[in-house]
């Protein structure tokens, strides 16, 4: 059995949280996608702010790898309505899958 289509990657650092810079931070993100992209991997996790280049990406290979994001994260203590907004704008964007926190 081939365990990497069950594999979910996940990358959430913010630039700060990494101590990157901002384009620093966004080439680890390529760096992941690329990854879950050849290894074929079930999805790739991400921040909301990613998942349109991660869409793209996927899209351009032509890959299976699916994007998921988090919503609401990490305090998870906003108002249902604003949670909402944050899942729809992702949807929009490409999420396959949403985490709420």
């Amino acid at each position: 059995m081939d365990i990497r289509s069950f594999i979910d990657s996940t990358y959430l650092k913010t630039a700060s949280q990494a101590s990157l810079d901002e384009k620093q931070n966004k080439d680890v993100v390529v760096s992941f996608v690329e990854e879950a992209i050849q290894e074929d991997f079930k999805l790739i996790m991400i921040r909301p702010e990613m998942v349109t280049l991660a869409k793209e990406m996927i899209l351009t290979s032509k890959s299976n790898v699916q994007v998921g994001t988090v919503i609401d994260f990490p305090e998870g203590q906003s108002s249902i309505e604003k949670k909402l907004e944050e899942a729809n704008q992702a949807i929009l964007d490409g999420a396959d899958e949403l985490d709420f926190v």
